[in-house]
């Protein structure tokens, strides 16, 4: 990582402080979904697009199964209140992919225009892999965040070689200390810094640097809260050169 690091860091803290109410930051619904299955398909299919297509993928999914969207605070449900991931992994086998991308969550984006699959596909896969240690509920997840087997598994699913949906999919179902190192965030580093920062790495580590040095300030901060501040704040600015905003998810 070629930089000043501490210099950068007290860059990005200074610019938290002025855009962003770091006292009062709070996470939308999808931080409290109701089970592993939800965070499979928005972390799969939020990479790439406008996120509000990824809202309408997990909604519709919920809907046709009849099962509970969100639980109603961060605690986490208990089992017998959360679909079983193999009961999605059950259900999506039914169905096929591609029914499944049509008919279910009516949404057959893939994960690359080129040598992509089905997202649909691509969730299957993911889930299963989860399956396969043991993950069922989400209180299996947490255990596991730091399984480097299981994060070259799922890297090996087409599409997820990056890790960037990985590491949402942990935040998705509670780790705190992580951030998606989408292009959102990495705009925003670089919009502050002044240079082009492609790293994804680098952006992860810069901004858990810079929530740590925050933190001694605002107690309650976390790199995952402020990882959405970030996201937020960016998906409502017009690209370079764009005359209307472009809300996209990642």
């Amino acid at each position: 990582m070629i930089m000043s690091a501490a210099s950068d860091v007290h860059l990005l803290a200074t610019r938290c402080r002025k855009s962003f109410n770091l006292a009062a930051l709070e996470l939308p619904d999808e931080y409290r979904y109701a089970g592993v299955g939800h965070c499979v398909l928005d972390a799969v299919f939020s990479i790439g697009v406008r996120y509000s297509s990824t809202r309408l993928v997990v909604k519709r999914y919920c809907n046709k199964r009849g099962i509970t969207h969100f639980r109603p605070t961060e605690e986490l449900p208990v089992a017998a209140d959360q679909e079983p991931l193999s009961a999605f992994i059950a259900y999506c086998e039914s169905q096929g992919p591609q029914s499944f991308a049509e008919n279910t969550v009516e949404n057959e984006q893939r994960t690359s225009p080129r040598s992509g699959i089905l997202k649909a596909e691509a969730c299957l896969r993911f889930a299963k892999v989860l399956n396969s240690f043991n993950v069922e509920f989400l209180q299996d997840v947490a255990p596991l965040a730091l399984n480097i087997e299981l994060d070259a598994k799922l890297r090996a699913v087409t599409g997820q070689s990056s890790g960037i949906a990985i590491q949402y999919f942990w935040m998705l179902t509670g780790s705190q200390d992580l951030i998606k190192p989408d292009r959102m965030v990495l705009r925003f580093i670089n919009e502050v810094l002044s240079r082009p920062l492609t790293s994804t790495v680098d952006a992860s580590r810069l901004l858990v640097a810079t929530t740590k040095l925050l933190r001694s300030e605002f107690p309650t901060l976390n790199a995952r809260l402020l990882d959405y501040a970030i996201w937020n704040h960016q998906h409502r600015q017009p690209p370079v050169g764009a005359k209307s905003p472009l809300c996209l998810g990642t």
